[in-house]
């Protein structure tokens, strides 16, 4: 691939170039393959079902077509393979950012990612970094939200624990918890690249703290 037919991350937000699918075994996994080929930082991929989605440990992430968003991008963060475990907290807070500005009530985080609304999962992020000697050469950054799912769209096992922005009384659409989720993400990531790695844990705590 042709990195430069892409802006840089100082002119293009990130979702820029984005790859919209139909079906994904998993966006991580198509984004992996493209960050390999030397896909520019800010690349996303978002699909509409995944056949095989999942979370940290392996879990799978529940992804009926069309319900909610099903969104990785990549970023290429100029820090050692020391600083990569504060990527972690950085999906969290900016998913807890943009569902706070799309209205949803009792957003919190849960360490290290996942995000809550009313006590119950709205969001869980899966984050796979490629160390190359010292260095990060690359982090992808997937990101699950329920948006559209009613109770009867989550398995049996899940409908005591999960919750969508819709079960939470707010109607929106994918693409606009996409749009926000990918404004908030941009905006936290160019404060860690300005402030540090390190500055993601006292920007977990806060975001943590706030209630809505």
């Amino acid at each position: 691939m042709n990195t430069s037919e892409f802006q840089p991350l100082e002119k293009a937000p990130l979702g820029l170039p984005l790859t919209e699918l139909d079906e994904a075994t998993s966006t991580n996994d198509v984004l992996r393959a493209l960050a390999g080929q030397g896909a520019a930082e800010g690349t996303a991929v978002v699909a509409r079902t995944q056949t095989h989605g999942r979370g940290r440990q392996h879990r799978p992430w529940h992804s009926p077509s069309g319900m909610g968003l099903y969104l990785s991008v990549l970023l290429r963060p100029p820090w050692p393979a020391s600083e990569s475990g504060p990527l972690a907290l950085l999906a969290g807070i900016a998913v807890a950012t943009a569902l706070q500005q799309l209205g949803v009530p009792g957003v919190t985080l849960k360490w290290p990612n996942d995000v809550l609304a009313g006590g119950k999962k709205i969001c869980g992020v899966l984050i796979e970094p490629a160390l190359r000697g010292e260095r990060i050469e690359y982090a992808v950054i997937g990101i699950g939200v329920n948006v559209r799912h009613s109770a009867a769209d989550f398995p049996p096992e899940l409908r005591a624990t999960a919750t969508s922005c819709a079960l939470a009384g707010v109607d929106c659409t994918v693409a606009q918890a996409r749009a926000a989720v990918l404004a908030a993400l941009d905006a936290a990531y160019r404060r860690a690249l300005r402030a540090g790695p390190t500055s993601l844990y006292a920007a977990w705590t806060a975001a943590a703290a706030v209630r809505c």
